[in-house]
């Protein structure tokens, strides 16, 4: 009997340790988290500082606690009538880099704000961020009277990889006053395949950026439009730009169309080394033969083979 009374007493004794450490551990998580929301106030405050290192700190320290971050960020963000424009610009910045989804529903909200640089930034946290469910408010900010929001809105379009969005990239690559802006467009379509608008590609044939025509035609070799084929014939002989006039001298032999032997031959003379090297190894793919850069020998061989080399 005494035994029993024992034991009964000491499973007790157990049982209340157990409910006043738990009760114990309760605390002091509420006081870490008390704490640890205390130290994200602080660094979010030091986002305004003016020392740059201080400034620095904050931000890594904020991207670094990751989703505990997110929501005293996304509250900044919100609250536009207390809060000031730049430290709102600064965590859209950090939500972005964050890269958490919870936080697109309020950046798509402030993208269309008066400041630029929030407009800009917005789209920038959207493309880091990568959920579908943005590319609408980017695809309107392809509109954007300021080329760095355009900019970076088909920047976003290209990472998250929506071809929905193929045709607003080939509008703007085919209207658009800057040049950056149409390289991205270019670029982006690409990244997000949206061949279906290779009409668009096939017009900045002769665009006035040199490095746009020549992303172009390797892009037509890349999506295997055969209609380019004639024209990157005639830019490899009259193009101005020798980075144009290599990128046709490399298709040309990618493609592999016997056709393009003729000009092949020709751009052996070209002024530039690299238009040069890559007509010589296109020559070398096509034919199966080899002759350096001997541009008359390449020309006995094609009187030789011409019926059955061209096609």
């Amino acid at each position: 009997m005494r035994k029993g009374i024992v034991l009964i007493i000491v499973i007790a004794v157990l049982a209340t340790g157990l409910l006043l450490s738990t009760d114990c551990a309760i605390a002091t998580d509420k006081k870490f988290d008390h704490r640890f929301k205390q130290k994200i106030e602080k660094a979010i405050l030091s986002l305004e500082n003016k020392k740059g290192n201080i400034k620095r700190i904050a931000k890594n320290n904020l991207m670094n606690w990751g989703a505990d971050s997110v929501e005293p960020l996304v509250a900044i963000v919100k609250d536009w009538k207390n809060q000031p424009a730049n430290l709102r610009v600064v965590c859209v910045d950090i939500l972005g880099r964050i890269k958490d989804k919870r936080a697109v529903p309020v950046i798509v909200s402030v993208s269309n704000e008066r400041k630029m640089t929030m407009r800009y930034n917005a789209a920038r946290a959207l493309g880091n961020i990568g959920d579908k469910k943005a590319i609408p408010a980017l695809i309107k900010l392809l509109g954007d009277n300021e080329w760095q929001v355009r900019f970076y809105s088909a920047q976003a379009i290209g990472k998250i990889g929506d071809k929905s969005a193929a045709k607003p990239l080939a509008n703007i690559l085919l209207t658009d006053s800057s040049e950056k802006v149409r390289f991205m467009a270019i670029e982006s379509l690409d990244k997000i395949d949206g061949r279906a608008e290779y009409k668009a590609v096939l017009e900045v044939f002769s665009d006035k950026s040199p490095r746009i025509r020549s992303y172009a035609v390797e892009l037509s070799s890349n999506w295997m439009i055969k209609d380019a084929t004639p024209e990157i014939s005639n830019m490899l002989n009259s193009d101005r730009s020798s980075q144009v006039r290599a990128s046709c001298a490399y298709v040309l032999g990618t493609d592999g169309n016997d056709t393009a032997i003729p000009v092949l031959i020709i751009a052996l003379n070209d002024d530039y080394k690299n238009v040069r090297i890559c007509a010589q190894k296109s020559l070398e793919k096509i034919s199966g033969q080899n002759y350096g850069q001997d541009n008359q020998a390449w020309n006995n061989w094609f009187v030789l083979n011409k019926d059955k080399a061209v096609k």
